[in-house]
């Protein structure tokens, strides 16, 4: 969803006419980290899985 948001940015500037190097250079760098972010394997990210309990406990 990031990568398409970056690039619905691109095809702004690009419908403008934006000539500014400094604007389309911070896009690029965005688009690469996002890019770099979204290779990320899932299993080496730390997400914290509910249990049972702590379900039952947002219940109450």
């Amino acid at each position: 969803m990031a990568l398409g948001s970056v690039r619905e940015c691109e095809a702004i500037l690009e419908i403008e006419n934006v000539q500014d190097p400094v604007a389309k250079d911070l896009l690029n760098q965005l688009g690469a980290i996002l890019f770099k972010l979204c290779q990320i394997p899932v299993e080496n990210t730390k997400v914290p899985q509910k249990t049972r309990d702590d379900a039952q406990e947002d219940r109450s």
